[in-house]
């Protein structure tokens, strides 16, 4: 496996909220075609989908993913999704969003090392590029740092 971690936390079938504080909710996308990653985000992120400050949902397609952003993309919609997958990759699902839903932000993850894949990811809007396996102590920091500068 090439995530570090375990299980559970609610699902949440909303794209964005507000906390009645006025704090804003982050959605995160989680595309990924291997089930464990959904346990591993699931689990690393309960606390946070629990007080609300996020909202979780994964899917298994790049076209899964784009029908989600169909509902409801905003600047508080974060994708976080691995670069190899069957049908569309995660590169092109990234040149989808960049060029239809400029306002979101994106992770990409990936087994390879950063060096082997830029050439093929600089020219494209990414927030940030992690290799696996997932460190989701250091991608929970990446993530809240990211939405604390917006």
């Amino acid at each position: 496996m090439l995530y570090q971690g375990l299980t559970g936390a609610p699902k949440n079938d909303s794209i964005k909220g507000e906390l009645s504080s006025g704090v804003y909710v982050i959605s995160i996308i989680a595309v990924d075609d291997e089930m464990d990653a959904k346990i591993l985000f699931d689990h690393f992120f309960k606390k946070e989908v629990e007080s609300g400050k996020v909202n979780l949902q994964f899917v298994q397609s790049a076209n899964d993913c784009l029908e989600r952003l169909k509902l409801k993309a905003c600047a508080n919609t974060l994708v976080v999704t691995d670069i190899n997958m069957p049908d569309t990759d995660g590169i092109k699902l990234s040149e989808i969003i960049n060029r239809d839903y400029p306002e979101v932000k994106i992770f990409l993850v990936s087994a390879y090392e950063a060096r082997s894949q830029l050439k093929h990811i600089q020219h494209l809007n990414i927030a940030e590029y992690i290799t696996k396996p997932v460190d989701f102590s250091q991608l929970k920091e990446k993530i809240f740092l990211q939405y604390s500068e917006a």
